[in-house]
């Protein structure tokens, strides 16, 4: 299954993509191959913290998830570094998207 969300962004800013899974992904950040994990985990949302950049405008995030097993858990956000937050990130809000998915 692919997950395809186009993102505006207001600025072009440095971003951490926060990805939940349980099984491999790959993922793509305007074409280009950010991160991927062939690994099955038991899911928490922060099992990736994935270094990225947002162009001013349009971008799009492109997720391929594969399912190995009877489940799928996958979850996604967008956060920014905070230095000397007990966090260390806060969400991103305010940006648009539109998020269609696609079956092989």
């Amino acid at each position: 299954m692919y997950l395809i969300q186009d993102i505006d962004s207001p600025e072009e800013r440095e971003v951490r993509l926060m990805v939940g899974n349980n099984n491999g992904f790959k993922l793509w950040v305007n074409d280009e191959l950010t991160a991927e994990s062939r690994e099955a985990c038991f899911w928490m949302p922060y099992n990736h913290d994935i270094p990225a950049r947002l162009r001013k405008g349009r971008n799009r995030i492109v997720a391929k998830l594969i399912r190995v097993g009877e489940k799928l858990d996958y979850s996604f956000g967008i956060a920014e570094s905070v230095p000397r937050s007990p966090r260390h990130f806060r969400w991103i809000n305010g940006l648009s998207s539109l998020v269609e998915t696609v079956d092989e």
